[in-house]
């Protein structure tokens, strides 16, 4: 690499390529939730109430994103939430319980 490329670097910064893709995929799970609940998310952007149907959709996205993301768990669930607040819009705060629930950790 030589020193002007290193400079690019600093005054463009590209994640690097495991984060681009861990984002994708998060797009691409909550897409596929999104699709499948087209009214509670309608609902949700009018009311900021999440349904029981788009909670477990979303429950199950996680998983899946999680799963075949690579990540640590941290900057998994970082990327996810920007993301899930990205595909649902509305208002994050009405979102973050349910997200909460949703990535806590599993209790014996």
């Amino acid at each position: 690499m030589s020193l002007l490329d290193a400079l690019r670097g600093l005054f463009n910064p590209v994640e690097p390529p495991d984060v681009g893709e861990a984002r994708r995929l998060a797009r691409l799970v909550l897409a596929e939730a999104v699709l499948y609940n087209e009214e509670a998310v309608e609902a949700f952007l009018h009311e900021q109430v999440v349904s029981r149907g788009l909670a477990e959709d979303l429950a199950r996205a996680y998983q899946t994103f999680i799963e075949r993301a690579g990540l640590d768990v941290e900057p998994a669930q970082m990327i996810f939430k920007d993301e899930a607040h990205r595909a649902l819009g509305g208002d994050p705060q009405a979102l973050q319980p349910v997200l909460a629930g949703i990535m806590a950790p599993a209790t014996p």
